[in-house]
This record gives structure tokens, C-alpha cells and sequence, in this order.
């Protein structure tokens, strides 16, 4: 677990930051839906939106040792003998379009295959971007400065995910564990391809001395997976939410920021 700082400084009521969070993009993969990331992206260059992907860039089952592997799930432009490479450097060229992205982090899909391959695709993307490459799950601070006034900080705390999907309870239930031994101002995952936007409540004091409820929220991420592959109907794998949440910066309280989330369209 590391921790990342970004900056925002000279900030007006019309510039604070916005932030799009995505994860388990499967970039590779054959169902990968490209015109809505593709979308989203251009939305978010075109309004000077911040970019952060938070693991699962890359699909990259189509190589050796994979038991997942499926030829029909690999585009075909993929089925190389240096298959890792190619899909690097295809993610890298389609991603150099779009400056607003600020952060790569590790997944599953990629940890996978840096323990047995010993590859680091995230690594790899990332310097290929000259953009900060991320741990698995970590604290992103978002530290910003008003124009001729002083500083406040916001803390993220976020993880790709773990379990096997959480058909039932949809990892609602590990929003208590992390807020037990967590301390953030907001709180993302992935992996599960599924979404939701929760609220949980603490009391707290602010710098007048007042007591107020403090309103924390986790945020469990989509996908850009619409898969109907044979590994999905194996395990029935119900339909995905799709896209991230984009965090928007509001102005700034007592005890932080207030900040809005909301979906772009699909």
C-alpha cells in the first residue's frame, strides 16, 4: 500500500477539480465496449476532467499459463507471439489521445501476470504516458490551494477489490471493514463490475466548535466489460454496471470539501 499526492493550485469557485474514477476497463479484450470509454474520455478532455484508473486497464488473458484463456475472447490483432507487448503498446497509442489521464493503477488481471511472467504491464504503460503508476490499492491525496489563500487536503483512500464477484451482497458489506480501519474522506473500488454509491455517517467538530454530521462516501466502480464468453456462462455472471463515478469538487467547509458524484451517461 503506497500513498500519491496531486496537486491543485491558484484555484478559483470555477476551476476547483473534478475527477473521473474508472476501473476494469479490459482494454484487450474482445468485449471491452470502447466507444463508451472512448466517450467518456473525450468528455472528460474536453471539460478538463482528471482521469484516475484504478486497476484492470488491460484484460491480458490471452497469454501462456492463463487457464482463462480463450482465443474468440482476444481481438485479433492481439494473437501475436509477443502478445504482452502488443497490447501495451496499442493501450499506450490509443491513450496518448487523451492528457487527462493522471493515474494507472495495478488490478488483478495485471498482478496476475507480473507473478507469472514477471511482466509489469501497468509499469510499462505508465512511463510509456509519463503518468504516476499506482500499487493495487493505496491513499491518493488531493491537495489544493485557492488563488492568494491557503491549503486543504482530501483523502482517498482506494482498492482494485477482492472476492469472487459478491453476486448476492455486492461488496456492500466491506464497506464497514474499511471505514473500521481506514481513515479517508472518501473511499473507491473496482473489480467487482458492479456499482453503487453508499453514504456512511460520523459525528465530528468542526473548527467553530460545532458538532455536525460528517457524511462519508465509498464508491464501488463499474466496468467497461460487457462480456457473454464462455468463462462468463460458466459462473451465470449477471449483466455489469458500466463506466466509473465522477467526483466534482463543490467548495470547501468546516471539515473539508464538499463534493458531488454523479455517473456520466452511457
Amino acid at each position: 500500500m503506497k500513498a500519491y499526492n496531486f496537486r491543485y493550485d491558484n484555484l478559483t469557485v470555477k476551476t476547483y477539480p473534478s475527477i473521473l474514477f474508472i476501473s476494469d476497463i479490459h482494454f484487450d479484450s474482445e468485449h471491452c465496449d470502447r466507444n463508451l470509454l472512448t466517450k467518456h474520455l473525450r468528455y472528460c478532455q474536453q471539460n478538463n476532467i482528471d482521469v484516475f484508473v484504478l486497476g484492470d486497464l488491460f484484460d491480458c488473458m490471452g497469454g501462456k499459463y492463463d487457464k482463462r484463456t480463450n482465443k474468440e475472447d482476444i481481438r485479433p490483432e492481439y494473437q501475436k507471439r509477443d502478445y504482452f507487448n502488443v497490447i501495451v503498446e496499442d493501450a499506450t497509442e490509443y491513450l496518448r489521445k487523451f492528457d487527462c489521464v493522471k493515474f494507472i493503477s495495478e488490478g488483478n488481471h495485471e498482478t496476475s501476470v507480473r507473478r507469472r511472467h514477471e511482466i509489469d504491464l501497468t509499469r510499462m504503460i505508465c512511463q510509456n504516458l509519463n503518468i504516476q503508476n499506482g500499487a493495487y490499492r493505496g491513499f491518493i491525496t488531493v491537495n489544493t490551494r485557492r488563488e492568494g489563500g491557503d491549503g486543504k487536503k482530501f483523502v482517498l483512500y482506494y482498492s482494485h477489490g477482492h472476492g469472487g464477484g459478491a453476486p448476492v451482497t455486492k461488496g456492500v458489506i466491506q464497506t464497514n471493514r474499511r471505514s473500521d480501519s481506514i481513515d479517508a474522506d472518501l473511499y473507491l473500488s473496482g473489480h467487482l463490475h458492479t456499482d453503487f454509491n453508499i453514504s456512511r455517517h460520523k459525528w465530528v467538530v468542526d473548527k467553530n466548535n460545532n458538532i455536525i454530521k460528517k457524511s462519508i462516501k465509498h464508491l464501488q466502480l463499474g466496468t467497461y466489460l460487457q462480456s457473454l464468453s464462455q468463462y462468463a456462462d460458466e459462473r451465470e455472471h449477471t449483466p455489469s454496471s458500466s463506466g466509473g463515478w465522477l467526483v466534482k469538487f463543490l467548495k470547501r467547509s468546516g471539515v473539508g470539501w464538499t463534493y458531488e458524484v454523479k455517473q456520466l451517461e452511457h
